[in-house]
């Protein structure tokens, strides 16, 4: 769960953050929905404005501003880079790209101006239509002052001079070649603008020189309301980039679902091989990587019980073919003593069969991992002492002799007191029935495991038999040299004990020249 939060956290954070690092959607509105002449006229504003303070000193150009802002009706402002209220990613913009737009409630475009450290920026609600087109006031300023220092003869030319550097569709006309409309509006003799509206949204603007000779015309001029589109844009593209990073992971997600889905249903239908298969950076890893481990011991215990099963009928057969031999017997015999011997026969089948099923039950019994809870902790070699108290190697009479050493002490470990008995006692009886003439205990510790080991000098367990002899019904005894008797089980029973623990059992050779058994315990509380 935690890959998953991290990948959706991630997919949101990481996308919106790129967004607006390296995109602004206010430009993107502003320059790719059909508002390319906004731009222009901006940048022909700006145009007029630093070549007003060119005109003067770099260290007079703020008091420059401040003489034009009356003129003007949006804000103008100018200060140094290194003052201006951008971040650093948008000063790095700024100076990249030469101009940036900001929405702030309104816009904000902003103008490096060149070969200085200053920068420009007007403030205006770009997003209303100013009814009596005072949008060009301040540029009419600054066009009137450049007429003021010409001569009139010469101010054509000076008009065409600056329409080839702003992009404002600046002309000077005189008043007959006014279009009739506006020609006739009283407000151009009053001098106010004078604002002819064309198609899409554009419109041309008049305005008298101040000697009223002459007649500036502006245009087309956008002036379009771009309110919605900005604050659309600011909203959406966040939105819809949220969007496509979670449509990305859903798609991900689902196709593992999909996988595991598939995969669950095969399993279902008995094929116990199939496992899920999925990347290493997949968010469904770890429960895929669940998955296969409940399978593995799913199929494992499917195929041990199929194997038990197995064998338990094969083992059945012997006691049951001596107990319909027996019963045939006392059906045709008279004699007493016959029928003596056979009933005889008879008990001691049913006491095998007997042990037989509390030897399947016990196995049975340890198939599932314990929980941590259901084990006492406790001091393992007081419980020992007491344990070997108990014990006894009858009808073999071998002694059983303990090992300690005063580290042996303090070693702790988590453990079933009745199933360690019934592993110890297991091992033990094996030794004691192999032994020659000692068998020995001891108790170690290491590599964060509690470790009980049972020695005896018996003929000891070949190599290639010291793994098998823990599978069930497993019996080595013309390897080992004398009867041993039993179903193969026990050794069985005290594999299943250690994994039941969370711990493990082994066979090597021993320093008494026979057998090794080693049960390992985690010290502390298992973990599951």
């Amino acid at each position: 769960m935690l890959r998953l939060f991290t990948r959706f956290y991630l997919l949101m954070v990481i996308p919106v953050l790129i967004l607006f690092a390296f995109f602004d959607p206010a430009a993107w509105v502003l320059e790719r929905t059909g508002h390319d002449t906004f731009m222009e006229q901006m940048e022909g504003i700006f145009t007029l404005i630093e070549d007003q303070l060119r005109e003067h000193p770099q260290d007079q150009w703020p008091a420059v501003v401040d003489n034009l802002k009356p003129v003007f009706t949006f804000d103008i402002n100018i200060a140094k880079l290194d003052r201006v209220a951008l971040s650093p990613h948008d000063k790095k913009r700024l100076k990249r790209n030469g101009s940036i737009v900001k929405l702030d409630h309104r816009a904000i475009i902003y103008k490096a101006v060149e070969n200085s450290d200053y920068v420009l920026w007007l403030e205006s609600d770009v997003t209303e239509e100013e009814a009596d087109s005072n949008y060009m006031q301040g540029p009419l300023h600054l066009l009137n002052q450049r007429l003021s220092t010409t001569p009139e003869s010469q101010w054509p030319e000076v008009a065409e001079s600056l329409n080839q550097r702003i992009k404002l569709g600046i002309q000077l006309l005189r008043r007959d070649q006014l279009p009739a409309a506006v020609n006739a509006n009283p407000r151009l003799d009053l001098g106010k603008s004078v604002e002819e509206k064309l198609e899409k949204g554009l419109s041309n603007i008049y305005s008298h020189t101040p000697d009223k000779s002459w007649v500036w015309k502006f245009g087309p001029i956008d002036e379009r309301n771009f309110n919605r589109q900005i604050e659309i844009a600011n909203w959406a593209m966040p939105a819809l980039t949220l969007a496509l990073a979670n449509l990305l992971l859903v798609l991900a997600a689902w196709r593992e679902i999909r996988h595991l889905r598939k995969v669950s249903r095969q399993f279902g239908e008995g094929d116990l091989d199939t496992r899920v298969s999925l990347g290493k950076h997949a968010a469904l890893k770890p429960l895929a990587d669940t998955f296969n481990q409940m399978a593995e011991r799913v199929q494992h215990q499917v195929e041990n019980q199929r194997e038990l099963t197995n064998a338990v009928s094969h083992e059945l057969r012997t006691p049951l073919s001596r107990m319909r031999f027996g019963l045939e017997m006392l059906a045709t015999t008279e004699r007493p003593e016959d029928r003596q011997r056979f009933h005889q026969s008879l008990d001691h089948d049913m006491e095998d069969l007997e042990q037989l099923v509390d030897e399947i039950l016990t196995h049975s019994r340890f198939d599932r991992p314990s929980e941590t809870g259901a084990l006492g902790k406790q001091a393992v070699l007081p419980w020992l002492e007491v344990f070997l108290a108990n014990f006894s190697c009858a009808p073999f009479n071998i002694p059983v002799q303990l090992e300690t050493g005063s580290a042996d002490t303090g070693l702790i470990a988590a453990f079933d007191e009745s199933a360690l008995a019934r592993a110890l006692t297991n091992l033990l009886s094996n030794a004691c029935r192999h032994a020659v003439s000692r068998v020995e205990i001891s108790l170690v510790s290491e590599n964060k495991q509690i470790c009980i080991r049972v020695d005896d000098d018996g003929p000891g367990i070949a190599k290639s038999n010291r793994e098998r002899i823990f599978e069930p019904f497993t019996r080595l005894d013309d390897s080992r040299g004398r009867e041993s008797g039993g179903y193969g089980l026990g050794l069985a029973i005290v594999a299943r004990i250690a994994a039941w623990h969370g711990g493990s059992v082994s066979a090597q050779k021993s320093p008494l020249g026979g057998a090794r058994f080693e049960l390992c315990l985690p010290t502390g509380e298992l973990e599951q």
